[in-house]
């Protein structure tokens, strides 16, 4: 079994309340970006990071892409639609040119409410 470990970064809430819900779902460690250290990653086999989508920039993004991570997926929240958004010019834009050629881009929408 992973062990697996949910980081984001939340401005306004909504990334972390997704964070939350995927953590709950994976009964993964949750961590806001600034309570984990970048040589703790390691000490897990998948990190998801969250972050908001702003201008093309993935909020915090730098944290795991420049610190070592054994598999990692990145998911941002943001009002950028799936359906018509070309995800090549934010990915180039947030991860390092090394790692460039490991991605692989999967869009999903979802909403969900908050009350």
């Amino acid at each position: 079994m992973n062990k697996i470990a949910v980081v984001y970064k939340s401005k306004y809430g909504t990334t972390k309340q997704y964070a939350e819900w995927i953590a709950e779902e994976l009964n993964a460690s949750l961590f806001e970006v600034s309570s984990i250290k970048p040589l703790h990653l390691m000490d897990y086999d998948v990190i998801v990071y969250g972050g908001g989508l702003y201008a093309s920039r993935i909020d915090g993004v730098k944290f795991v892409t420049k610190n070592p991570c054994n598999s990692l997926v990145i998911f941002t929240v943001g009002l950028a639609d799936p359906n018509v958004t070309d995800y090549s010019a934010i990915v180039t834009k947030n991860i390092p040119s090394e790692r460039l050629s490991t991605v692989k881009v999967r869009r999903h929408y979802h909403r969900r409410s908050f009350i």
